[in-house]
């Protein structure tokens, strides 16, 4: 972001967490589990009870998916993407990309409060470029179905293309850019949901049930040890090494032909079929399986 005017730099959020110095490179699977570990360690301190939609939320993360929480108010949406954003150490502290951002949607937001706009300075009598929210690791859309599909649709290409077209001029985005959207089923009037074609940009669509009543009761007696930052002291990941897990997990958990021959049948066998489902579940796969695993041989190992 080389066209950002000096002066309006000062201005941008930096990240919570960042360091100047970059953690040793993963080269091994066991590396890779130790970066899961982490941000599995400090999810689990700011949220109870919902074990299964962190497993998912990290596996999408490595895979290089996007995830949509669907829920109702107060089921802890929001405290999941937060807790996921301060898991991570921003290794790029001048990149202009902080670690996490949130986006409310609104009825009357527009596409450029989403990826930014260009704006005039009369002191130098030139346009320069004002980076929006997109512009961040973890990326928080907060009800997703509450604004306009003119909207949904920057977001969407940002999601599919890891980048974002503002006047005419494409730029990029992180790597490690990843979305968390929300929705509420509640109040649909005036709402806009997600068309089918749109949903695929998203690995998972969770819904986040009612946790159990141990969990609740130990949500109520963790209320203030979580205010001051439960897990506080736990380690966290930098951007670089949840990257090179990614490189890792993909490099070197190996797919069996078996497998992806199942993944073709299953999708010729269902009524509606969306191709690049396929694709996009190989990643998981080998991220589940990487978990104390190098290989899916075969079929049945789809179940784990």
């Amino acid at each position: 972001m080389n066209d950002i005017e000096p002066r309006l730099q000062s201005d941008f959020e930096q990240s919570t967490h960042v360091t100047h110095t970059k953690a040793p490179p993963i080269h091994d699977i066991q590396g890779a589990y130790g970066v899961v570990q982490r941000i599995r360690d400090r999810l689990q301190a700011s949220i109870k009870g919902r074990e299964d939609v962190i497993e998912l939320v990290i596996i999408a993360l490595l895979a290089d998916g996007h995830v949509l929480l669907e829920d109702y108010p107060g089921s802890g949406k929001t405290t999941l993407a937060k807790a996921l954003g301060d898991s991570i150490v921003d290794d790029l502290p001048d990149d202009d990309i902080v670690t996490i951002r949130r986006i409310q949607f609104t009825p009357d937001l527009l596409p450029s409060d989403v990826t930014g706009t260009t704006i005039f300075d009369p002191n130098t009598n030139r346009f320069f470029f004002r980076p929006g929210p997109i512009f961040a690791h973890i990326v928080l859309a907060d009800e997703i179905n509450r604004t306009s599909p003119k909207v949904q649709s920057a977001l969407l290409e940002a999601m599919a293309e890891k980048q974002t077209t503002v006047d005419n001029r494409t730029r990029k985005l992180d790597h490690l850019f990843f979305v968390i959207a929300t929705q509420n089923p509640l109040d649909l009037a005036g709402t806009f949901p997600l068309p089918s074609a749109q949903l695929d940009r998203f690995l998972f669509k969770i819904r986040m049930v009612h946790i159990d009543r141990k969990s609740e009761l130990e949500v109520l007696s963790s209320i203030r040890q979580r205010q001051q930052g439960a897990g506080a002291n736990l380690p966290r990941a930098t951007r670089t090494e949840i990257l090179d897990a990614r490189t890792v997990i993909l490099d070197q958990i190996h797919v069996a032909e078996a497998v992806r021959e199942c993944l073709v049948d299953i999708a010729n066998n269902m009524e509606v079929c969306n191709r690049r489902g396929e694709i996009l579940f190989i990643e998981p796969f080998q991220v589940v399986k990487g978990d104390g695993f190098n290989t899916l041989n075969s079929t049945t190992d789809i179940s784990g």
